[in-house]
């Protein structure tokens, strides 16, 4: 059983309640999709993403520089970034089609409430329509 997670604000929940139960074409097999599960996103100090890109960042010392960058330029975080520490994990290789892509587990750790649930919001890294760059708090 797969699982179709989409973020949307509070307020556009509306749109997806015509979709429980829907059947959609995708890569020419015919989906159903099921009931839905609400899911708020909660301030926690700690968030992990599990496949971060970025472009032309391949190794993890430049990459995590260049995450650094992205981190400070998130407007309305709430809090100094020089504070919320960045843990490049293992890299990871992607396939998408032809192409190899790079990428690196990421956590974050001492956030306060308001820069964790920016942080869930925007995503940092590349290729987030695709799943990439987005954060979700850390169980433990």
């Amino acid at each position: 059983k797969s699982v179709l997670r989409l973020r949307i604000p509070a307020k556009e929940v509306g749109i997806l309640f015509p979709l429980v139960g829907a059947q959609i074409q995708l890569a020419g097999k015919s989906l159903s999709l099921g009931e839905l599960t609400l899911k708020p996103s909660l301030p926690k100090p700690t968030l992990w993403a599990k496949f971060v890109t970025l472009k032309g960042h391949t190794q993890a010392q430049s990459f995590h520089d260049k995450l650094r960058e992205q981190l400070c330029a998130i407007e309305k975080l709430g809090q100094d970034p020089a504070q919320v520490e960045l843990l490049i994990a293992h890299r990871k290789v992607m396939r998408i089609h032809d192409k190899k892509v790079v990428g690196f587990r990421v956590i974050t750790q001492g956030l306060n409430a308001q820069a964790s649930i920016r942080l869930q919001e925007v995503g940092l890294g590349g290729r987030r329509h695709m799943g990439a760059g987005l954060f979700i708090p850390k169980n433990k």
